[in-house]
């Protein structure tokens, strides 16, 4: 999917130079972090920038990722969210189309994630955080398991996601979810299984 977005997106008139890594040493992976515009990590994400998208920010380098996942789902508060060009799967061709429309946009949101990685997760700041745990400041780090509300994952497509849920919960039946102590959680995954096409 995403290399057939690339082609529709040079076919459309954009000048694109599409380069799938894949298999390269760590430093190889870098120097081609360092020499592009955007970097394009996955489809089917559950988090905003995963390791390569860090790279990419430590550099200046935006990146565009898809996926299901809310932040809400988390609880993350909007200022902890890291700044990336995001997009839900079904939608990712046209959202690179209209990334690469705008060149003044693509580097502005490289120095947001690299001020925001910069800041948020350098060693010393995950460390601060780490300490203000240990001295008793602990609600804004906690989270009610309970609260979760993600039914979609890493790594596959929604209409996947839903076939395997239906044929799993035919097969063991809701208990099998093991979510009885969270039942609106349990009661999305068996809503998203009965959606599933058939």
């Amino acid at each position: 999917v995403i290399s057939e977005s690339v082609t529709a997106a040079v076919e459309a008139g954009n000048a694109v130079k599409y380069v799938e890594i894949s298999g390269m040493k760590h430093s190889e992976v870098l120097g081609k972090i360092e020499s592009c515009d955007l970097v394009i990590d996955q489809l089917y994400s559950d988090t905003v920038l995963a390791g390569l998208g860090t790279e990419a920010a430590l550099k200046g380098k935006p990146t565009l990722v898809g996926g299901y996942a809310e932040d809400s789902w988390f609880g993350v508060p909007e200022d902890m969210i890291a700044p990336a060009f995001r997009t839900r799967p079904e939608d990712f061709a046209s959202t690179l189309g209209m990334i690469l429309h705008d060149p003044k946009t693509i580097a502005k949101k490289g120095e947001e994630a690299r001020a925001f990685v910069t800041t948020n997760w350098t060693p010393a700041a995950v460390a601060k955080k780490y300490l203000a745990m240990l001295q008793g400041d602990l609600a804004s780090f906690l989270f009610d398991p309970k609260s979760i509300a993600m039914t979609m994952g890493w790594g596959f497509s929604k209409r996947n996601l839903q076939r395997y849920l239906k044929a799993y919960i035919e097969a063991h039946g809701p208990a099998g979810l093991y979510l009885d102590d969270k039942p609106e959680l349990r009661d999305r995954l068996l809503l998203l299984a009965a959606e599933a096409a058939v």
